[in-house]
């Protein structure tokens, strides 16, 4: 994970968008839409390695909200062109193809939806820790009633 002192999470998302690059030139080597492995496999591959690569610590950048907005646009938009590009890759497509019929043939799941899945997944296995049960109920909490410490906001209440 790349951050930078903005807490943008900007270099993330480039580096990101560099890795999952480099696995779909390496998706590509594997086969085409004459040749290679099938289709099928070929989504496997996807799911299994550039999904991780594009949704890596989306629990974190994706919930560090500047004015309210979770997401930027940019940040989607990276995402949606890396996907994209994944669906063209493992449906063997020419580049200039349609990014609608690359997703009819390779049904990737929706950018957005993508963030949500691990977002959720993290708030249910924080809010269900036996260990710590106030987790579940912390909104503005003080330390140890010292009024020289700031309130705390929890992040989980950033998560949808």
């Amino acid at each position: 994970m790349v951050v930078d002192q903005k807490l943008n999470w900007k270099l993330h998302i480039e580096d990101i968008k560099r890795k999952v690059s480099n696995s779909f030139n390496a998706l590509a080597s594997l086969g085409s839409s004459t040749w290679g492995i099938r289709i099928s496999d070929m989504r496997k591959i996807y799911r299994g390695v550039a999904v991780p690569q594009m949704m890596y610590a989306c629990s974190i950048w994706s919930n560090s909200r500047r004015n309210g907005a979770p997401d930027t646009a940019k940040t989607l938009q990276t995402l949606r062109s890396a996907q994209e590009r994944g669906a063209t890759t493992i449906c063997g497509a020419f580049r200039a193809t349609s990014s609608t019929a690359s997703d009819v043939e390779a049904h990737p799941l929706p950018v957005v939806q993508k963030i949500e899945k691990p977002n959720t997944h993290t708030l249910s296995r924080n809010t269900s820790c036996q260990e710590v049960p106030e987790l579940g109920n912390i909104s503005r909490v003080g330390h140890s009633g010292n009024s020289r410490m700031p309130a705390y906001n929890s992040p989980m209440r950033n998560i949808h």
